[in-house]
């Protein structure tokens, strides 16, 4: 759990804000979640359950990837409750949150945690806890398809009340099983005390029966719910440790809720197949284990989950094309958004799939699979796992070299003309993955120095000289357009250079005469982010990363926090 901390505090770090941890913090109202659908909550590759507290329903997806449509209600699910105090009763058919005096719900959901206020019934406050599996240790606990739920029932009154609290799911024994801690009969609870209840919510998905990892280790979802029960504390403090640790910061609590519920991605979107093969989901279209986008999720998927990024890395390398060429997706193609297919993926080996386009002209994808395996090996120092895809990383980086060859500028030397990349929508592909590439040879040369090979440390060396000078003097000195759509990703380059902490490639006149352009078109401060060209069709993960982090790594920080 240190590595999960860690990685999200150098997320806080960067912004020069002065950070804290609390070990008992207790977050204001300021920074809940409430009035949502539920936080996704279950195992990496498992699909997830989600509780609405606003009406007391349950939903379930239990076959990833998925969108905010794949979750189906599950009927006659639901919490219920009876006190009887003084031979008075009240009961709660169907356990709703509790509203404060806005009128708002009082539940939080912030991945992996869902915490639930229900209120007070008969005296009795009544309180719940979701979490999701979360542990960098132990990784069987994490690839799981369960959802551990902890309620609190105290008793308020000055009188002995008798509780009866009921976690109702319907019986489909080879599909789902609770597993407990609570009692068969009704509670005694005297004043003043509080009872604890543990609920181990399991599933196990037939339909696909490569689908997930935990086929090879168990068979029913019986006996996945009470393992649960078995690690629940464990599991419980790793959730609070990352929430309460990261809502202890003093950054804005909107940007903290933002990074911890963006993680939910584990759940919604993340595969893990029987045979060890590792992916996640692009989103809303039908392109899965997408390199482009994946990279950069990979940024924290190394630090949170390595295990999870280094397959995902191994699945790449087996797939590369014979060329070189690192594949953009790697998912049968579906034109017709056939979902019961969706999650089917290439084979280990499969080389020569199809990508969803001809992407042989698409430099980023070798660049990022080059500055993937450099990232998780410098946070892992898994030598051993580096050294088994080396020879991956040199075949996608004379790839590139490849590339400069078909597709290079004669007038300024290792840049492009006509290539392409991975936004594969409008824009100048050129000047993204000039800059991308001098990140690339600049880690091949450091890489290649390690293991000794001094001839083609050189050779990147030189690449990296050649790409530096021909883009300063190409998109700087000369000044060609840098403006217009997609233009966030021009200088991409030096956001990763100082995020990987190589320093700067260009030099600080360079960066503020491209930040210029930038807040000349996309008008941040005044306008956030919306261009006056009429239209907008960005993508905003790159934005926010390209754009967003150039300006927090050079110190405009007014500029990233808008």
């Amino acid at each position: 759990m240190n590595r999960m901390i860690g990685f999200l505090m150098i997320l806080i770090s960067l912004s020069g804000y002065a950070v804290h941890i609390e070990s008992n913090h207790q977050h204001c109202d300021g920074q809940v979640i409430n009035g949502t659908t539920g936080t996704p909550l279950g195992g990496f590759g498992c699909g997830g359950v989600k509780f609405n507290a606003n009406d007391g329903t349950f939903a379930a997806m239990t076959q990833p990837p998925a969108d905010a449509y794949d979750f189906e209600p599950v009927k006659d699910a639901r919490l219920s409750l009876s006190v009887m105090r003084d031979g008075k009763i009240e009961k709660q058919e169907r356990l709703k949150a509790a509203l404060d005096k806005d009128g708002h719900a009082k539940d939080d959901a912030i991945w992996p945690l869902h915490r639930v206020d229900f209120g007070i019934v008969n005296s009795v406050q009544v309180c719940m806890t979701g979490i999701s599996p979360l542990d960098s240790e132990n990784y069987d606990n994490m690839h799981l398809p369960y959802a551990l739920y902890e309620v609190t029932l105290t008793n308020m009154g000055s009188s002995q009340a008798t509780v009866d609290f009921g976690f109702e799911w319907p019986g489909y024994e080879q599909e789902w099983n609770v597993a407990t801690n609570a009692p068969s009969s009704p509670i005694d609870l005297k004043p003043g005390k509080t009872k604890t209840l543990r609920y181990v919510l399991a599933w196990y998905q037939r339909k696909d029966s490569e689908l997930g990892y935990y086929m090879n280790l168990y068979d029913h979802p019986r006996d996945i719910a009470n393992h649960g029960l078995k690690v629940f504390d464990r599991l419980k403090q790793n959730a609070e440790q990352l929430v309460d640790g990261m809502r202890a910061s003093s950054l804005p609590s909107w940007l903290v809720n933002q990074a911890l519920n963006t993680l939910s991605s584990v759940v919604i979107n993340g595969m893990y197949k029987r045979d060890g093969r590792t992916a996640f989901a692009e989103g809303q279209w039908t392109c899965f284990g997408t390199m482009d986008q994946m990279w950069q999720a990979r940024q924290i998927i190394c630090q949170l989950l390595p295990r999870y990024a280094w397959q995902e890395l191994d699945y790449w390398a087996r797939t590369q094309m014979r060329n070189g060429q690192i594949h953009h997706d790697c998912n049968f193609e579906n034109k017709a958004k056939d979902k019961a297919r969706r999650s089917r993926l290439v084979g280990w080996d499969d080389t020569e799939h199809d990508d969803y386009r001809d992407i042989q002209r698409w430099v980023d994808l070798n660049s990022a699979f080059i500055i993937s395996v450099f990232e998780i090996y410098r946070a892992t120092a898994d030598r051993e796992h580096f050294l088994r895809l080396w020879p991956n990383v040199k075949r996608a980086a004379q790839r590139m070299l490849d590339q400069v060859a078909a597709y290079g500028n004669k007038d300024y030397p290792y840049t492009f003309t006509d290539s392409q990349n991975s936004y594969d929508h409008g824009g100048d592909p050129d000047p993204y993955n000039a800059s991308l590439s001098a990140v690339a040879y600049k880690l091949m040369s450091m890489l290649a120095d390690e293991t000794g090979e001094t001839a083609l440390a050189d050779n990147y060396r030189q690449a990296f000289e050649q790409v530096r000078t021909s883009y300063h003097n190409r998109y700087i000195r000369d000044r060609q357009p840098i403006t217009g759509m997609h233009c966030e990703s021009v200088f991409a380059g030096q956001w990763l250079a100082l995020h990987l902490g190589l320093g700067e490639i260009w030099s600080k006149e360079d960066t503020d005469y491209v930040l210029s352009q930038l807040d000349g078109y996309y008008h941040p401060l005044q306008q956030g982010l919306g261009f006056p060209k009429g239209t907008y069709d960005e993508w905003t993960p790159y934005i926010l990363t390209h754009y967003g982090g150039l300006l927090l790594l050079t110190g405009h920080s007014e500029a990233w926090l808008a």
